[in-house]
């Protein structure tokens, strides 16, 4: 449960989610080592878990929601590529899969197919994946249509997304084209992205 952790040492991951290396000073010496892995964490929507649920009422005061949330900084948080909201289970049918589920090895397929995509993309560069892509190389390996566009600036007109979390959409809608098999980003592939991020911020608000 990420908001559990001190809060200094979550501040600490913020370079090595940016930058994959850490860069440590003691008294005269310095040192930086590599750093680069994937971070997976969860947090409830407030100390009790229950805010907002259709099945148990929630027993923490609109304060201290507030106060578990803003364990978790703004800056951070932008460095998490997706953000997801789970709503809870329904009493009848907790364990009913979607219909709409497909098989593991139709998605395996799927993914291999994208990795290779990425990696003639990339084969005269030392980078291997969409999400190593800097920021000043976004024009030249993440092309939009106009109507993706279009989407980009009326999400940063609305203030929805700072700078860095908006870099890390469009890399995330590059990686949902490949595995559509699409060569530009359509505007489905960035509301996708968008989803991840905007959904969870909603969330938020929400409980």
């Amino acid at each position: 449960e990420l908001p559990e952790f001190d809060r200094k040492v979550l501040e600490t991951l913020r370079e090595p989610l940016e930058r994959g290396r850490i860069h440590i000073a003691r008294a005269a010496r310095h040192a930086e080592f590599p750093a680069e892995f994937q971070l997976i964490a969860t947090m409830n929507p407030c100390p009790c878990g229950f805010r907002g649920s259709m099945q148990q009422a929630c027993s923490c005061t609109p304060g201290a929601a507030q106060r578990y949330a803003n364990r978790l900084s703004g800056p951070l948080l932008d460095r998490f590529d997706l953000q997801c909201f789970i709503s809870e289970p329904s009493i009848e049918s907790p364990y009913q899969p979607s219909p709409a589920m497909e098989p593991t090895q139709t998605i395996r397929q799927r993914v291999i197919r994208a990795r290779n995509v990425q990696s003639r993309r990339f084969k005269h560069e030392d980078q291997l994946l969409n999400a190593h892509i800097q920021a000043a190389e976004l024009t030249n390996y993440c092309k939009l249509t106009d109507q993706a566009k279009t989407m980009i600036e009326d999400i940063l007109a609305q203030g929805r997304l700072s700078q860095r979390a908006l870099s890390r959409c469009v890399k995330v809608a590059r990686t949902i084209a490949d595995l559509d098999d699409s060569d530009i980003i359509q505007h489905q592939h960035l509301a996708e992205a968008f989803q991840f991020r905007l959904t969870a911020a909603r969330s938020q608000q929400l409980v």
